[in-house]
């Protein structure tokens, strides 16, 4: 995958709202951790997607920040919904 034709996972924060800070955890932790559950926060990641769908569940308040723009997930689309990012390539004229 380019770096143009994709979406890359920079940092993930895995907590509950109202608990505390969550533990800072090194980039190559995570994917076991995502697997055993338990709060954590990863800064340093590089993983790139294509295509990911996030579904808005009662726990936590989803957000991505793009640039300069927070966009709050359940605030968008309410729960239950669900939001589909897809990356690819731009055509230039």
């Amino acid at each position: 995958m380019g770096r143009s034709d994709s979406l890359f996972l920079t940092e993930v924060t895995n907590a509950s709202p109202q608990g505390p800070a969550p533990p800072i955890v090194s980039p190559e932790d995570v994917e076991e951790l995502y697997q055993t559950g338990g709060p954590f926060h990863a800064r340093g990641l590089a993983k790139p997607f294509r295509k990911i769908i996030y579904r808005i569940c009662e726990i936590g308040e989803p957000k991505m920040k793009i640039r300069d723009r927070l966009v709050d997930f359940k605030k968008e689309v309410g729960f239950g919904g669900r939001i589909l990012l897809t990356a690819k390539s731009a055509d230039f004229l």
